[in-house]
């Protein structure tokens, strides 16, 4: 059995890349 399937991978993929946006946006456009 493999550690991850390819959906819990890809939904771990998608839930970094979101972070890493997040993190950019507050670095790049600050708020207020």
């Amino acid at each position: 059995r493999p550690l991850f399937s390819p959906q819990q991978m890809l939904a771990f993929l998608t839930q970094a890349l979101q972070r890493k946006y997040q993190i950019v946006e507050s670095i790049y456009i600050p708020s207020g």
